[in-house]
C-alpha cells in the first residue's frame, strides 16, 4: 500500500507515506463518520425494502 502512493507520487517516500495516511485522516476525521452514518442509514433503509430473507 504505501508503495503505492509513493509510485502515485502522493508520497515522496515509504517512510514518508504513513504521515501522509495519518495527516489525511487528520484532515477527513469530522466528515467521515457523518458520512458512514449516511450510507449505513442508506444500507439500513434498503435492507427494509428488499425481499425478507
Amino acid at each position: 500500500m504505501l508503495a503505492i502512493l509513493v509510485d502515485a507520487s502522493v508520497a515522496g517516500s515509504s517512510a514518508g507515506a504513513p504521515a501522509w495516511c495519518v495527516k489525511l485522516v487528520g484532515h477527513h476525521e469530522n466528515d467521515w463518520p457523518a458520512e458512514l452514518r449516511i450510507a449505513m442509514t442508506t444500507v439500513v433503509d434498503m435492507r427494509g425494502k428488499g425481499p425478507s430473507a
